[in-house]
């Protein structure tokens, strides 16, 4: 399919203010268990924006955490972790490719599967989970749930490499072409936002990084 990222309106101060702050306030309950979590609902401060048509937070109470359905170019709803919300909004900041794509099964074998980036693309769970080469990342039950309790690591091909560190490459170069032109690069320099996006993977795995750790057999004397 074709990747653009053609006629992305540019993200307004209001909406960086907010992610800056959601940023800030999970950094000081994590420092400080005491002060109040982070405000999910900062995160939806711009939308719909782009591919991001809707986005809203909801309660899921066999879970008993918040979580956000988020609609993309006009697909059925995501569910995803504030957290891993997060981490899709610091990504796609500055415009950087947003999309869904499919795997070549038809059928119940159809999964379909929300990418980021403009070259070849990296899908979310990939970054969600931080899978290494080698690694892929499988739903465990409906392709929509895209929260980490919903997520497994397993074996796969070792063609797949392509993660975080590419993800933040193709975020900075994004930042690079529209910073300035969005008059935000005063806001948020390169270095910043190089932080920001680090960051969001850090939250993330500080808080749902327990769900893909491995059981390792107990020791066994020879």
């Amino acid at each position: 399919m074709t990747r653009s990222v053609t006629n992305y309106p540019p993200t307004t101060p209001e909406a960086l203010k907010a992610i800056l702050d959601y940023c800030n306030q999970a950094a000081l309950h994590l420092r400080n268990p005491s002060a109040p979590e982070a405000d999910p609902a900062l995160l939806l401060v711009g939308l719909p924006q782009g591919p991001i048509k809707s986005a809203r937070v909801i309660t899921d109470r066999a879970a008993t955490t918040p979580a956000i359905a988020v609609t993309i170019n006009e697909r059925k709803p995501r569910l995803i972790d504030p957290e891993g919300f997060f981490m899709l909004r610091a990504l796609v900041l500055f415009g950087m490719g947003l999309h869904i794509d499919k795997n070549q099964k038809g059928g119940a074998g159809r999964r379909d599967y929300v990418e980021v980036g403009s070259e070849g693309g990296i899908t979310l769970l990939r970054l969600l989970a931080d899978a290494q080469q080698g690694e892929i990342v499988k739903q465990q039950w409906d392709h929509h749930d895209l929260r980490a309790a919903a997520l497994t690591i397993v074996g796969g091909s070792l063609s797949a490499v392509r993660g975080r560190r590419e993800a933040l490459a193709e975020a900075l170069n994004s930042y690079d072409q529209n910073a300035l032109k969005w008059g935000l690069s005063t806001s948020l320099s390169r270095k910043d936002y190089q932080a920001l996006v680090r960051g969001s993977f850090r939250l993330f795995d500080i808080t749902h990084g327990h769900v893909f750790m491995t059981a390792l057999p107990p020791f066994r004397c020879q």
